[in-house]
């Protein structure tokens, strides 16, 4: 989903539009090798497109050694499940 991703707190930041993808309609979640940043939408634009601040936004870290895990399956998986499987 294309985000609106601004900065409030950095006057430099170039605000832009990312695409990530989306967990629960409430976190945006940027996916690389061995890390998946979560990090909470703050907001939407008048269109209705989602707003994330860097600055201001509630944000966690999923950190793994073994590659991007199946982003499908980790949205239906409980908590208790998520651990199992990334921790393996």
């Amino acid at each position: 989903m294309n985000i609106y991703v601004i900065a409030t707190d950095d006057e430099c930041w170039e605000n832009e539009t990312k695409d990530y993808p989306i967990f629960a309609d409430k976190w945006a979640v940027e996916v690389s090798e061995g890390l998946l940043n979560f990090r909470k939408i703050t907001g939407k634009l008048a269109d209705g497109t989602p707003v994330l601040d860097l600055a201001t936004c509630s944000r966690f870290e999923v950190v793994w050694d073994k590659g991007i895990p199946d982003l499908d399956w980790l949205r239906g998986a409980t908590f208790l499940e998520a651990i199992e499987i990334l921790a393996k």
